[in-house]
């Protein structure tokens, strides 16, 4: 329920709280990735991205031991891979 919280369900400050460092965290690390380590379309939105990570954690618990900034990166290289020079 941290990974995203879902705005038209309601909830308490500390769930928006968490949402939000979740979604800043990605964003911080969306910021200095995109373009280099994965290529993100544009028009995809903050909570896009956090939808995409989100998915990827719930999908991979096996790797739930590594550290945050890869997770991050690995489920944004997986849903938007750079072309191929």
């Amino acid at each position: 329920r941290w990974m995203v919280q879902d705005e038209t369900q309601g909830g308490s400050f500390a769930s928006y709280y968490e949402s939000g460092l979740f979604r800043g965290y990605i964003g911080g690390v969306v910021d200095v990735g995109d373009g280099i380590l994965f290529c993100i379309p544009t028009g995809v939105t903050w909570g896009q991205n956090a939808a995409v990570v989100a998915k990827y954690i719930k999908a991979h618990p096996e790797k739930w031991n590594q550290d945050a900034s890869a997770l991050v990166v690995n489920a944004m290289t997986k849903a938007f891979p750079c072309p191929k020079n």
